[in-house]
């Protein structure tokens, strides 16, 4: 099926910065509206607008909740990426306190571990994906997450959305296969990409004190539900692609490792010839 609008529904600390680049390929001559670092203001301004078949926004991304492709004409659809709850939990804290242009790093740069996830200063500390994919938001303000707290009916939302309103959905582990599923189900090119917005100094989960960890698995319990219900429906999806797909993997891989190896040490005057390059390489692979 193709859609009118599709949105790249961004779960933090998901992988979301690289596959947003790969969009940016994917689409880059389609109408898109981007949802940025005024992630409330950006989604209110896109409530804003009068959308109509003429300037329906091809692809939309960015942090948001479920729930805004209803105010774009034609049909549309949803991919996005989760992430094992702990470690994405862990991941955010470490990226918060220790980036200066985070929007709330002065308010928590100081705080431990647990006195982040106690402050409640976002509602991404407790069941954040959830909240995303149920579509939660502020009273009277669509795409806009709340801080409430979560609910087994979210969870049982959230896996209504992910099952009627996606394309597809991937795991941040397995980032390959995902854009492999997600290139099947859209028709993209092949989308290759280099790992952007990594930690290079992460928050593991050996740093962490085992009460620690507990009191945020109880925090997060319904994301932990939520994440290994759609680890067995990412299973299904791939054994549903047939045979064939562990080859295109490895050919993926392969190709990748070499645009990865061009995008980082051709010079940009150089990139285009050896993107056409490439370009060959791939369709003899393909043929």
């Amino acid at each position: 099926m193709e859609y009118a609008s599709v949105f790249f529904l961004h779960l933090p600390k998901t992988g979301g910065t690289t596959m947003r680049r790969v969009l940016d390929r994917e689409y880059r001559n389609a109408r898109r509206y981007e949802i940025g670092d005024d992630v409330t203001g950006d989604i209110r301004a896109f409530r804003a607008r009068k959308w109509d078949a003429h300037n329906a926004p091809q692809l939309v991304q960015g942090h948001m909740s479920y729930g805004l492709h209803r105010l774009v004409p034609g049909p549309a659809t949803y991919v996005t990426l989760l992430r094992e709850p702990l470690r994405r939990a862990l991941s955010d804290y470490n990226y918060v306190t220790s980036t200066p242009g985070h929007p709330i790093h002065e308010h928590v740069k100081d705080m431990t571990l647990i006195e982040y996830f106690d402050s409640g200063i976002t509602g991404q500390l407790s069941n954040g994906q959830v909240r995303l994919l149920s579509g939660d938001n502020l009273p009277d303000d669509p795409g806009v997450p709340s801080n409430r707290r979560m609910e087994r009916t979210d969870l049982d939302l959230a896996l209504e959305h992910l099952g009627g309103g996606f394309a597809a959905v991937g795991l941040q582990e397995r980032f390959d296969e995902t854009l492999l599923l997600f290139q099947g189900r859209l028709g993209w090119r092949w989308p290759f990409y280099v790992r952007e917005n990594v930690t290079t100094r992460p928050y593991r989960m050996d740093d962490a004190a085992p009460d620690d960890l507990a009191h945020i698995r109880e925090l997060n319990q319904l994301d932990i539900e939520l994440y290994e219900a759609v680890c067995k429906m990412f299973e299904k999806e791939i054994k549903a692609e047939g045979a064939g797909f562990a080859a295109r993997l490895a050919t993926f891989r392969v190709l990748n490792r070499g645009w990865g190896f061009l995008a980082r040490n051709l010079p940009p005057g150089a990139r285009s010839a050896g993107g056409r390059l490439w370009r060959s390489l791939r369709r003899s692979s393909a043929a």
